[in-house]
């Protein structure tokens, strides 16, 4: 990852081909086990934590240039928030999914990563504390309570626990919904969006 950051204001302005490399799958990418359904539709999913301070500098840096991309490809890109150990992991996926019936996501994930990363809270001490971050981005309890009791945002929930379960760090990357690319194996980000398009060709 040390990498990719250190090269990535170059990098992004460099033309993107996709000759030149080999991938093979437990080197470069490995497949989700087989209860991840693999898309209809070409995707890319980033699998984020708000605690995660890589994952902060791709929001505010890298991922305008990513989505571009998957856009001019007619790729959708998603993002999951898996919580792993902190104390209120779960509410933040459930507010992030609450915001997302909202119409507030964007507002809502800049307001959790702002007071985990700028004001460096830690975590959120109390329900008080929380909510009141969430306030701050528009989403106030009462939607965040109505929005956890229904089915839809219960089962995208369990989703995103299982992607917790079998995704090692963050970010991660997700493509198709099966192919789970190594960050760790990429030297550029020419060879990130290669690998991308590979996976994206897979059966």
């Amino acid at each position: 990852m040390k990498k990719i950051f250190a090269t990535a204001a170059l990098l992004l302005t460099l033309p993107l081909t996709a000759f030149g490399y080999s991938f093979s799958e437990g080197q470069n990418y490995d497949k989700l086990p087989a209860r991840f359904e693999k898309t209809d539709a070409p995707t890319l999913t980033e699998v984020y934590s708000v605690y995660c301070g890589h994952c902060y500098r791709w929001e505010q840096q890298l991922l305008g240039a990513v989505k571009e991309d998957m856009v001019s490809k007619k790729v959708k890109f998603n993002q999951a928030h898996i919580a792993f150990v902190a104390d209120y992991g779960d509410q933040v996926s459930k507010a992030l999914l609450a915001a997302e019936q909202t119409g507030e996501e964007a507002a809502v994930k800049k307001a959790l990563f702002t007071a985990i990363h700028d004001e460096r809270i830690g975590d959120w001490s109390s329900d008080k504390q929380f909510f009141a971050t969430l306030a701050k981005a528009g989403l106030t309890r009462e939607e965040f309570d109505n929005a956890v009791k229904t089915a839809e945002l219960q089962q995208k929930f369990q989703h995103w626990e299982d992607f917790e379960k079998t995704v090692p760090s963050t970010p991660a990357f997700i493509v198709n919904g099966r192919y789970l690319i190594r960050m760790d194996s990429l030297e550029s980000f020419d060879q990130f969006y290669a690998l991308i398009d590979y996976l994206l060709a897979q059966p």
